[in-house]
């Protein structure tokens, strides 16, 4: 029987300075607005996170697939944060303060989602690992 674990290693990067009333911005906001940035609309958006299934019944093959799922999703976010960071650094001067905090607040929220995936699936596995002992 195969122990299960993930964890989430991930980067954070700034764009600059943010503008004092950039901070009241929500995350929605900050979506619509980083669509004004230049080539933003090419990124491909990651989608949403692998549903986190149920460690009391899922299957060994399950937890597995939900691994595998998250790394495929990781990588899809890493590639949008690497294209949204190339579009911010070739806007330079033209990005608005609030449009570098929109990117920001944008590129945080995947690893604010990938850590609430990794602390909901952590304790699935636990759960899994205590009803499938070896």
């Amino acid at each position: 029987m195969n122990k299960f674990f993930i964890t989430v290693a991930v980067g954070v990067t700034c764009f600059g300075i943010v503008a004092a009333n950039a901070q009241h911005m929500t995350l929605e906001g900050a979506k619509v607005m980083l669509t004004d940035v230049p080539g933003a609309a090419d990124c491909t958006h990651p989608g949403t996170a692998p549903v986190v299934p149920d460690g009391a019944t899922a299957s060994d093959d399950e937890m597995n697939g939900t691994i595998e799922a998250y790394n495929d999703w990781a990588g899809r976010i890493e590639e949008y944060q690497t294209c949204i960071d190339a579009v911010a650094k070739a806007a330079g001067d033209a990005l608005t303060s609030e449009q570098d905090q929109a990117v920001t607040m944008v590129y945080d929220s995947f690893v604010d989602e990938q850590q609430v995936f990794a602390d909901a699936f952590n304790e699935q596995i636990v759960l899994h690992n205590e009803v499938n002992p070896e």
